[in-house]
């Protein structure tokens, strides 16, 4: 019964009192292994911190179809949670990467608008310049 964590009960139904060899109630567990799937059974409260040994199954074996059916299921729910942290992993990947291009666009639109700002300002003197060589020419030919 060691390995994989195992879920904790109520009882729902009055039981007869066992203790544990520290003198205390056992507490009701499920077990979620291979073997014994969904099985529960009571354990030492201290089974942490320096456990009695105290173990007992509160409930018969899962055997045949049911037992391969909760494995199976179990099978699929860990394989979709590793998918699901894959694709976790991948939507920060992405995030990210949508957060740089994004800083680029706004980087790219203020030298844009920079660049605007530079070609109004010499198409504006290009103006003046060609306004002054227009009246030279004008001049010169009227000479």
């Amino acid at each position: 019964m060691s390995g994989e964590l195992k879920s904790i009960t109520t009882f729902s139904e009055p039981q007869p009192v066992m203790h544990c060899k520290h003198g205390l109630c056992p507490e009701l567990y499920t077990s979620w292994e291979t073997d014994n799937p969904g099985r529960r059974f009571l354990r030492c409260q201290m089974w942490q911190r320096g456990d009695c040994g105290f173990c007992q199954w509160f409930d018969p074996e899962i055997v045949g179809r049911p037992k391969e059916l909760i494995n199976r299921l179990r099978s699929q729910k860990k394989a979709l949670e590793n998918r699901l942290k894959s694709q976790e992993a991948e939507h920060r990947v992405i995030s990210t990467r949508a957060c740089e291009l994004e800083q680029k666009l706004i980087d790219a639109n203020a030298k844009i608008k920079s660049l605007s700002i530079m070609n109004d300002v010499l198409t504006q003197k290009l103006k003046v310049v060609t306004d002054e060589q227009l009246r030279v020419i004008t001049i010169y030919w009227n000479l």
